[in-house]
């Protein structure tokens, strides 16, 4: 069983690190925006990472809806241009709609 001095100790230790200063813990620290600047960097960054995501899902529910489109060929009408469009439509629409996933935005 540990002592009580040495649980004291510990805990001062600890209390000693989550205090430390930024100049101390070898980190720079970076100036934080304010106001205005912080929320067209915010706004622009959501907006640059949701334009991302609509593209991404537009190229792939494309390329989805011509590999279905090659295999639905019997059908009239279908072809693998017209599901490859259709589908890069509608996965782009969705994808604008719906926002970019949390790990693209960060």
């Amino acid at each position: 069983m540990a002592d009580d001095d040495d649980i004291e100790a510990l805990l001062r230790e600890i209390d000693a690190m989550n205090n430390a200063s930024p100049a101390s813990s070898g980190k720079e620290a970076v100036p934080a925006k304010k106001g205005k600047e912080a929320a067209e960097s915010q706004d622009e960054s959501k907006r640059s990472a949701r334009v991302t995501w609509m593209l991404l899902a537009g190229a792939g529910s494309g390329i989805i809806g011509a590999v279905l489109g090659t295999f639905l060929w019997v059908f009239p009408g279908v072809s693998p241009l017209a599901t490859g469009l259709g589908a890069a439509l509608g996965g782009a629409i969705t994808a604008l709609i719906g926002g970019a996933p949390k790990w693209l935005r960060d």
